[in-house]
């Protein structure tokens, strides 16, 4: 909805994820895609585990629905949603697992650890696209603006991720000692 919007010049720029960048897209990163609820990390053993999805079509929901898939791991709709808001309240609330990155994580979420069972997920590309090659001065500086921030927002994100792996790899040694 929002590219066409875009292509009818009702937007200037667009922020998007996808498997790869498109070429007249302007690369902003890359992030993991996540498995995600809240503090109680019971929920990714319940079986069919419970999923927070947004409504198709969506490159998240394939891709985790896909991962499942491979690993035959069995799941359940507990809830569909066209909003991502609704979908966080529902992860907050404990209802589910949805499948998003961290970027705009909510506080009650958690990106679940790999040791929670779940299949792994891979990375997604962050990008941005303007209806136009040289767009007005404006939207040139709000494309910068919006670029900066994000890309500072991934590198954050990226960098709180690897501290996390490297804790849940600390403390599957201790385990194995």
């Amino acid at each position: 909805i929002l590219t066409q919007q875009l292509r009818h010049r009702k937007l200037d720029v667009i922020i998007s994820f996808g498997k790869k960048t498109p070429e007249d897209a302007i690369p902003i990163g890359a992030l993991p895609i996540r498995w995600i609820g809240n503090n109680n990390k019971a929920i990714a053993q319940q079986q069919p585990l419970p999923l927070l999805l947004f409504e198709a079509p969506c490159l998240f929901r394939s891709t985790g629905l896909t991962a499942l898939e491979k690993v035959k791991r069995k799941w359940r709709p507990a809830l569909t949603s066209g909003s991502v808001a609704g979908t966080w309240a529902a992860a907050q609330a404990g209802l589910g697992i949805t499948i998003r990155t961290e970027m705009g994580l909510p506080p009650g979420c958690i990106a679940l650890a790999s040791s929670s069972g779940l299949p792994p997920l891979p990375d997604i590309e962050v990008y941005m696209l303007t209806h136009k090659k040289t767009p007005p001065p404006a939207v040139k500086r709000l494309t910068s603006i919006l670029h900066e921030t994000i890309a500072m927002q991934l590198q954050e994100i990226r960098m709180k991720s690897r501290k996390h792996g490297e804790r849940s790899r600390k403390a599957k040694s201790k385990k194995l000692l």
